[in-house]
């Protein structure tokens, strides 16, 4: 199975220094958005995709914004065994962008290049162990090496490189309480490891959901617990309650 995309965008960007209270102007810019993916197509138990996306963004401002992103990506499922679900799946990103003006959203001093790949991948697995209860475990890893370049020729490019990895194991129980009741509740354990230390993270979510003809209400609880090797704990909790009716 092929499938393709296209999309294009515009607009305009205006540029103005708020220190010294002067507008430097405004200019309009376009981007395009390419993207192609390959699927298996007939086999009963496994299922394989690659993919390939491409962006860009011309801009014609006093920012000047430039951006090129590649992103390559591979993907695989199989359900051989019985009741277990395997996935996996590996990306590559390329991305330059160019600014005159700066970036507030990454931080980016004006005049500069920066270059940034990134290598991504994850594998995991579900298994069923009734009808209310199933198992998830998994991993995934990241590297991104990022090389900025000033106009400056005493300023030597500036190379950062990060390593991000988590691994995970959670635990989901669905049960029907009536016809209209539901509760649904999962819990995880999660230790991340990163260029700045580890991380330990629990996390435990809960749902109750009722229906009404087609009233849909909805009560959900959320806490979590960050444990980091360096730093302090911390603790969130969090209530939600909500009513829908579909029209």
């Amino acid at each position: 199975m092929f499938d393709a995309g296209y999309d294009i965008s515009a607009g305009i960007s205006d540029f103005a220094t708020e220190t010294a209270g002067v507008d430097e102007g405004s200019g309009w810019y376009y981007g395009n958005a390419i993207s192609l993916s390959l699927g298996s197509d007939g086999l009963e138990k496994e299922q394989m995709n690659i993919g390939y996306s491409y962006s860009n963004k011309r801009d014609h401002s006093p920012v000047n914004n430039d951006l090129w992103r590649h992103t390559y990506r591979a993907s695989f499922s199989s359900q051989r065994i019985t009741n277990t679900m395997l996935r996996g799946s590996a990306s590559y990103t390329s991305q330059e962008d160019t600014s005159e003006g700066g970036s507030l959203v990454a931080t980016q001093q004006p005049g500069t290049n920066q270059q940034r790949r990134t290598f991504t991948y994850d594998i995991n697995a579900e298994h069923r162990l009734s009808a209310a209860v199933s198992l998830a475990v998994g991993a995934t890893r990241g590297d991104t090496k990022s090389t900025l370049y000033t106009l400056s020729t005493l300023t030597p490019p500036s190379v950062t490189i990060s390593e991000d990895e988590v691994i995970y194991g959670s635990v989901f129980f669905n049960y029907p309480i009536t016809r209209m009741l539901l509760y649904r509740a999962n819990a995880r354990e999660e230790v991340r490891s990163s260029t700045g230390g580890d991380t330990r993270s629990h996390q435990i979510n809960m749902n109750l959901d009722y229906r009404i003809r087609s009233i849909f209400m909805g009560l959900e609880y959320r806490w979590r617990q960050d444990i980091p090797d360096v730093g302090l704990k911390t603790e969130q909790q969090y209530f939600f309650a909500k009513i829908s009716r579909p029209f």
